[in-house]
């Protein structure tokens, strides 16, 4: 019974202290400089301002603080930047940039991942080194179709490059929940048998038209 979203208001109904609780979300109006202050001296605190708005410093920021959560959206960036896969102590990563087409092997230092969401417009391939990642539970990939700014961006059912699955992904045996949305895919490798605590599969919106005998039994 507890409130959700507790918030500050100053005497004069400005917002001081804004909390989201739901979407992870808050906001502190302060000065730049005691933000900078405070970001600095204060272990596992956030503050984005302009002082640290570039992905560069809010990496870094997450190196510095042994960040278990990092969330990469609105940044219009066509590239992950290198320092990303030195997060080794990250748990959840969440990349929302529709302009990413390519994941690199690197993203196999991330082994103590255990929720890992990719929504870009398109993707070339799934690196094989996504099976090193075997402490995930949770994985969602999801390209082309809902995070398009204009139509012609659009790439129907089919179109898509991301066309093949690799057998990598049997060896994530600890995964429970799994999206895989708007490719190309048409099989699914056998190995995907191997997960055996998945309770959750969610392939819509593929060309997937039968699945392995290993999975269905």
């Amino acid at each position: 019974n507890l409130p959700e979203d507790l918030s500050f208001i100053t005497e004069d109904d400005k917002e001081w202290l804004v909390n989201t609780a739901h979407e992870n979300m808050a906001s502190l109006e302060i000065a730049e400089e005691e933000a900078k202050l405070l970001s600095n001296s204060i272990n596992g605190l956030f503050l984005k301002g302009d002082f640290n708005k570039d992905l560069s410093s809010i990496i870094s920021d997450a190196k510095r603080h042994k960040s278990e959560i990092l969330h990469i959206s609105g940044f219009d960036i066509s590239k992950l930047p290198e320092e990303l896969w030195s997060l080794t102590e990250l748990k959840e990563l969440d990349i929302f940039e529709g302009l990413v087409n390519e994941i690199p092997e690197d993203i196999g230092n991330l082994t103590n991942l255990e929720n890992l969401t990719i929504r870009v417009k398109n993707l070339s391939y799934i690196p094989k080194a996504i099976g090193k990642l075997t402490k995930l539970k949770s994985l969602n990939i999801s390209c082309a179709s809902q995070i398009v700014k204009k139509l012609s961006d659009y790439k129907p059912l089919g179109k898509a490059t991301l066309s093949e699955l690799p057998s990598e992904i049997g060896n994530l045996k600890n995964l429970e929940y799994f999206e895989l949305c708007c490719t190309s895919i048409k099989t699914l490798p056998k190995e995907i048998g191997n997960l055996i605590n998945l309770t959750y599969l969610d392939l819509s919106s593929n060309s997937i038209k039968s699945l392995p005998e290993e999975l269905v039994n």
